[in-house]
């Protein structure tokens, strides 16, 4: 029970879905001596990483780097070394693969961006994006097969959105300006996210901005040639501006379906905790947005949501430094990972055809951990049974049935509750908590409850016990699927 009134149920048994430090697929990816580097004053240590594929890191070092790591080998080449990128990186990876492997973007302080592909042994493409360091980068699957796009966000007003294309064979990819995603003043961009009709981006502050793309944006993207800027990029602004979509916590998560240019579903996720859906209708140039859902997946923070097909979203989720992915549409956790740094230090989940692969930040070491997709595990996690208090739940309990179990619950509202709970069996992958009674005798708020350890079905005693030195003893009557709470003795 939580502080949000809100129970989670959790099947413990078979629970393969949990990765801890003794886990032999658990792997250290260690950085190079720094003789072999080339680094005359140190190697130094690892300020920013991104999953290229199931079996390559990008490396960016304190020592101004850029690497190539061979996961689980010592196999290293050096992409880039420059000044710019001493004591300073910015980086990120793609969320899945296009062409069996995904895009590294490193940023840099002098307003560039460096891009690296899997399968390619060029030299990344460098190209000056901003007038001052890149602050920001998001790198999201393109609508169009074999593209990424990429949002870079620096001291400029705007989100600048370009487009990388894998290109067939080993030639250096395609890569162009799309659009400039026009910022209100004041705005710190967090995460963005496009598709053929429409665009969103979300912001430190919580506010959701809503675009719609022109079909000319995507005919004419502009190609960024021998590392220069076209600076003609059409501006976008937003038709929609939310603020304080979660509050004033940063919007850390968005994604888009797309019905056509006259309606869309966003998704928001944020450091809140909760999902938002929202319904936007556009007519004659103008849009509107409407909250249809809202609904907790963590106590902690949501950072990224991953469509992989019209059936799975896929959540990250952080609380307590532990790293949990949701399948939310199925109502499945697939992994739990313990990460000392948590969602402070880098990290990503990197999907490929059977793989699912999760780097993270521990004690200044990197780690990844990799599973095939038909070993995970998929277990209800019954996470959003809302409503069971509308404030505190300080105790629970539980006693075994036939069919399941009941739960007794009771917290800051000085109520005594209890609900039946059957698991899923067979072809049922969703639970049933059913509520039975309730009461409220307690003058004070009550801290522990507990079943008396009974042989008899019909007839359960509970206690409860709290503030103002009471204990209650309760005589709890089933019969027919119903059931009658009376007051013992105190």
């Amino acid at each position: 029970g939580g502080g949000d009134g809100s129970l989670q149920v959790r099947p413990l048994a078979k629970d393969s879905r949990t990765v801890e430090a003794a886990d032999p697929r658990l792997v250290s990816v260690p950085l190079p001596p720094a003789e072999l580097v080339g680094a005359g004053d140190g190697a130094g240590h690892i300020r920013a990483f991104a999953l290229l594929d199931r079996n390559t890191a990008v490396i960016a070092t304190d020592s101004g780097h850029v690497l190539r790591r061979t996961i689980g080998t010592d196999r290293f080449s050096v992409s880039l070394a420059v000044p710019e990128l001493r004591s300073y990186a910015m980086a990120t990876g793609s969320a899945t693969s296009r062409d069996g492997g995904g895009l590294a973007a490193v940023g840099l302080r002098d307003g560039s961006v460096a891009i690296v592909l899997a399968g390619s042994s060029e030299k990344p493409l460098v190209s000056r994006l901003h007038s001052g360091p890149v602050e920001r980068l998001v790198i999201s699957a393109a609508c169009c097969p074999r593209s990424f796009d990429l949002f870079t966000a620096g001291p400029d007003n705007f989100v600048l959105w370009t487009r990388v294309t894998v290109l067939v064979g080993d030639q250096q990819p395609r890569w162009t300006t799309m659009a400039k995603l026009e910022l209100p003043s004041g705005a710190s961009f967090a995460t963005a996210t496009v598709n053929e009709c429409w665009a969103a981006v979300g912001t430190k502050k919580g506010s959701l901005l809503i675009y719609s793309v022109p079909a000319s944006v995507l005919e004419s993207g502009l190609d960024i040639v021998d590392g220069l800027l076209d600076n003609s990029a059409p501006l976008m602004q937003p038709l929609v501006s939310l603020a304080r979509v979660h509050g004033k916590l940063t919007l850390s998560a968005v994604a888009i379906t797309s019905v056509d240019r006259q309606s869309c579903t966003i998704y928001t996720g944020g450091r809140d905790g909760m999902l938002n859906t929202f319904s936007v209708h556009s007519d004659n140039g103008t849009a509107e947005a409407t909250r249809t859902a809202s609904e907790r997946l963590s106590p902690g923070r949501v950072e990224q949501l991953i469509f992989t097909d019209a059936q799975s979203l896929l959540a990250v989720t952080f609380y307590h430094k532990r790293l949990v992915l949701l399948d939310h549409f199925n109502r499945t956790e697939l992994l739990s990972v313990a990460c000392a740094g948590g969602a402070n230090k880098p990290w990503q989940i990197y999907r490929d055809t059977g793989c699912l692969l999760v780097g993270f930040m521990q004690g200044g070491e990197l780690f990844t951990y990799r599973r095939p997709l038909e070993e995970s595990v998929q277990v209800p996690c019954n996470r959003l049974v809302d409503g069971v208090s509308s404030v505190d739940i300080r105790a629970t309990d539980i006693s075994a049935t036939d069919d399941g179990f009941l739960l007794a619950t009771a917290g800051e509202d000085c109520f005594l509750r209890i609900h039946h709970y059957r698991p899923p069996r067979g072809k049922k992958t969703t639970d049933a908590l059913r509520f039975l009674a309730e009461t409220r005798r307690h003058a004070s708020v009550i801290r522990c409850v507990a079943f008396v350890p009974s042989h008899s079905q019909p007839t359960r005693y509970v206690l409860t016990a709290g503030a103002g030195s009471e204990l209650r003893c309760w005589r709890l009557d089933l019969s027919d699927g119903r059931a009658n709470l009376v007051d013992w003795g105190a």
